[in-house]
């Protein structure tokens, strides 16, 4: 489940390790970062709010209802678009694409953390193809799947795509994938 951790001046990023930031491609006022523990940066830049941070940080429910706060490094995450304020991400070492939200203008919450698709072995790259209607993930273990965004459903998959690991994914279509492994 994601959370507000707090709200910070934009002057307190640079003091933070950020593994990796993207563009919302729903906003072009908006951008997203991940600290090095899994700590979410919403980043916004003008508009009629002005400018500011929010931070947000996943938290996993015990059964008495007490959340504690999921301290795991992200690899890689990725905006969908035409859906404002959905990502999938996945976590360093994990076999798992999870999707969230993270919150848009005038909700106070994001949504609930949601097992989207998993993978043979951990999980190296995945793209979003600029539609937002199919995502495709590369693999530790040489290999590759895709699901469709609307339904969750795997679509298709490649077990030996790579000796070595898959090392990039991209879409040069909707139809047309691409890899890179540490095969060459």
């Amino acid at each position: 489940r994601g959370g507000v951790v707090a709200e910070k001046p934009i002057t307190v990023v640079a003091e933070q390790r950020l593994d990796c930031a993207r563009p919302d491609p729903n906003d072009h006022n908006h951008a997203c970062a991940v600290e090095r523990r899994g700590v979410f940066r919403s980043m916004r830049v003008g508009g009629r709010d002005g400018s500011g941070i929010e931070r947000f940080q996943l938290h996993t429910e015990a059964d008495d209802g007490e959340l504690k706060p999921v301290s795991r490094s992200w690899r890689q995450f990725e905006f969908i678009p035409r859906q404002e304020g959905a990502f999938i991400f996945t976590q360093t070492g994990s076999p798992n694409l999870l999707f969230s939200t993270i919150p848009t203008k005038g909700s106070k919450t994001g949504s609930m953390v949601f097992l989207f698709g998993s993978c043979s072995a951990a999980v190296n790259s995945f793209a979003i193809d600029a539609s937002g209607s199919v995502v495709v993930a590369g693999a530790q273990d040489g290999s590759l799947a895709v699901w469709k965004i609307s339904d969750g459903k795997k679509v298709g998959a490649i077990s030996g795509a790579h000796e070595g690991g898959v090392r990039a994914v991209t879409f040069l279509s909707s139809t047309c994938v691409v890899s890179a492994g540490a095969d060459g």
